[in-house]
């Protein structure tokens, strides 16, 4: 859907609470879009944002939790035709983009100057990072309808807020790699994520601890491998370049995995025999 806007601002709540939008395209002629102006549009999947927007307000996709993709698009594009996203690097981008608007403070004059930089990737890392050293309770909110103290399930809603934040991490994180690796490979001709590349530390350890069963016995990283579709072979590489399987037990990961996840447990398959032949290799057998 292509907004259709007369004036050249999104104005405060404009569009609040519209549960019409999926695909959204904001037109060239946007220069503003302030405070809030599409929050809580729960059905909202991809936006595509012109860079001639000069600037965005605050929380402007706030409480949007099916945003999965924002599209910074040139004046030289046509918005009619931007539908699908042909370029893995631009998509990765598109899917960090969506995780600054939706849970990190990105607004101001001149946003975009910097969109896709060096600068750009640096605030980002920084913003994960931040992210992921935060405890995977915080923030959250039990609803206590009678009181805490007649609230039962207060510590199995607890744990299903500390999986999904598990989960959002690990997300984060992949993306951010899978970024990093493309764009390696195709500047530099590295052929995926090597240490001397790899943006924080903090990223690789919080994967390694991520291969644990957590509270509610569940493997939040295979987990969040399981949401990927096109890009689950990049994700399962900069697993494997990071060495966060390193000690792992990958039969109980495949155990693990429900029967239709076919793809996930032949790539754990495929390592796990790698891990064995490396053994083997090890002793001088004639």
């Amino acid at each position: 859907m292509i907004l259709e806007n007369e004036s050249d601002v999104i104005r405060k709540k404009q569009y609040m609470n519209n549960d019409e939008f999926v695909e959204l395209v904001i037109p060239e002629n946007i220069r503003k879009i302030e405070n809030w102006a599409f929050a809580y549009c729960v059905n909202i999947k991809k936006v595509h944002i012109p860079k001639s927007v000069i600037f965005i307000g605050k929380d402007i996709f706030a409480g949007c939790d099916n945003l999965e993709s924002v599209h910074i698009y040139d004046n030289k594009e046509h918005s009619e035709d931007i539908v699908s996203f042909e370029d893995k690097k631009n998509e990765i981008l598109c899917k960090l983009t969506a995780y600054n608007m939706k849970y990190f403070e990105y607004s101001g004059d001149n946003i975009f100057d910097n969109y896709g930089t060096s600068l750009y990737m640096e605030k980002l890392d920084a913003n994960i990072s931040a992210f992921v050293k935060e405890n995977d309770d915080a923030g959250f909110k039990p609803f206590l309808a009678g009181g805490e103290e007649d609230y039962a399930d207060i510590e199995k809603e607890k744990n299903e807020y500390i999986y999904k934040k598990q989960i959002l991490k690990c997300k984060m994180i992949l993306d951010r790699l899978i970024y990093e690796s493309i764009n390696k490979s195709i500047n530099e001709g590295i052929n995926g994520m090597t240490d001397e590349i790899f943006p924080k530390i903090e990223f690789k350890i919080y994967l390694e601890k991520m291969t644990k069963s957590n509270i509610i016995s569940k493997y939040p990283l295979l987990d969040c491998l399981l949401m990927y579709d096109d890009f689950l072979n990049d994700a399962f590489d900069v697993c494997k370049k990071a060495n966060v399987f390193a000690g792992c037990k990958l039969s109980q990961f495949i155990d693990y995995l429900p029967a239709e996840s076919v793809e996930l447990k032949a790539l754990l398959m495929k390592e796990a025999s790698a891990v064995l032949d490396n053994v083997w290799n090890q002793f001088d057998i004639i």
